[in-house]
């Protein structure tokens, strides 16, 4: 399988609509015994993007019950919000609002740590602010926020910042504070400073969070094979880190900030060390295409960090001993996005199948039975990835109905992980 950068990925759908069951064709996905996840399926195009509210937030907007909603985006032109306590217990699974207040295509969503806010970017450079205590009320609107280039990315920090990654190479970091639950169409942001450096379309970005060493930074990955780490006070470019032999896709820092990782479309992961200058401390190899989204678990009694591929799986891994520890492949399409909620509980990943699944993820750490031996794929392998052998079954991180359920996720065959 010839590996798709998120750049080209993107501009395959400026053309058109993106269709499910080609993107199925691309990849046969593993046949395995995987735990059965809770499935959303109202969108009509690839899911881009998928953000839990946080648990603040969610308690406001809630008054002091219920689980974090979650926002899905997609390349239909909307953004989905879900009610995930009801998506988890109902045989119906629909979602509480569909907002449409964007453009184009959305590639993007999050929500604002501090305030009651969601954002959303398109693929016609629309940056627009819902209210979560409004039913999702369209606040606010920046039209062309990276020209008439799409918008790619955003994150939010605990600041009150909003920063964005668009088709004109730019970083853009925003001030958020001036958002209000007015409802009058206006910006939605106000324009801080604009970041360039990058030589080609910024594809991911993510804020350093609180607790890291040093100064507030935006870390940004590029089609340019590039990341670089901002200054944002100084609206300085501290450091180009280099490595990853193609396309950067997707970008995160640890809760705690003590590790950096980054995925590409050269099909690994780098893991970096924040305090030693974001020196590569271990590669992580076990997709056989294109890394698009990662992310830290956060708020829980264990870490795991989950990476998600064109070739249509999950992987979870252990930052212990940086051991695969989990291998999902519930989905008929690429995996675009995933992320986990506040608290640990749950794994959210979006497809180019249209659909979202929802995964709980069990109370006890990893153990030695549950580790998953991955080999790089041989070309031969890429060749034919449907013909790939099952082995060393493992116990499934992955709950069911709130009890674990011990499922054989299977692995390619090799000689360990990295």
């Amino acid at each position: 399988l010839e590996p798709v950068g998120m750049a080209s990925l993107f501009k395959s759908l400026r053309g058109g609509r993106r269709n499910s069951e080609e993107a199925a064709t691309q990849l046969e996905p593993f046949s395995e015994v995987s735990s059965s996840p809770s499935v959303l399926d109202e969108h009509t195009n690839t899911v881009f993007c998928v953000a839990f509210q946080g648990l603040q937030m969610a308690d406001m907007d809630a008054k002091g019950g219920g689980m974090p909603d979650l926002a899905t985006a997609s390349y239909d032109g909307t953004t989905r919000v879900w009610d995930v306590q009801r998506s988890l217990t109902k045989n119906t699974k629909r979602c509480k609002s569909n907002l449409r207040g964007s453009m184009g295509g959305v590639w993007c969503c999050t929500y604002a740590p501090n305030q009651p806010v969601l954002f959303t970017g398109c693929s016609k450079g629309t940056l627009c602010a819902y209210s979560t205590k409004n039913s999702n009320q369209l606040l606010a609107r920046n039209a062309q926020a990276h020209g008439p280039n799409a918008i790619f990315c955003c994150a939010t920090s605990t600041t009150g910042l909003l920063a964005t990654g668009g088709g004109d190479n730019n970083v853009k970091v925003w001030s958020v504070d001036a958002v209000s639950a007015s409802g009058q169409t206006g910006k939605c942001a106000k324009d801080v400073c604009t970041l360039n450096g990058h030589d080609g379309d910024v594809v991911a970005a993510c804020f350093s969070p609180p607790g890291a060493r040093g100064p507030l930074c935006v870390a940004s990955g590029s089609e340019d094979r590039h990341i670089r780490l901002w200054d944002v006070e100084r609206e300085d470019c501290l450091q180009t880190v280099i490595g990853h032999t193609s396309e950067v896709c997707c970008v995160h820092y640890s809760p705690e900030g003590d590790l950096f990782a980054s995925g590409s479309s050269d099909r690994t992961v780098r893991i970096c060390d924040p305090r030693q200058r974001h020196r590569c401390i271990q590669t992580l190899e076990g997709h056989s295409a294109s890394v698009y989204s990662l992310a830290f678990r956060r708020g829980a009694s264990y870490g795991l960090l989950a990476t998600a591929s064109q070739d249509c799986t999950v992987l979870l891994w252990d930052p212990r001993m940086w051991r695969c520890c989990r291998r999902i492949a519930t989905h008929i399409g690429e995996v675009v996005s995933c992320g986990f909620s506040q608290d640990g509980t749950l794994l959210a990943t979006g497809s180019a199948d249209m659909c979202v699944h929802l995964h709980r993820i069990r109370d006890s750490a990893p153990n030695d039975n549950d580790y998953v031996e991955i080999a790089p794929p041989t070309p031969e392998e890429e060749e034919d990835v449907g013909g790939r052998t099952e082995s060393n079954a493992a116990p499934s991180l992955i709950e069911v109905g709130g009890s674990t359920k011990t499922t054989s996720p299977g692995g390619a065959s090799g000689n360990g992980s990295p």
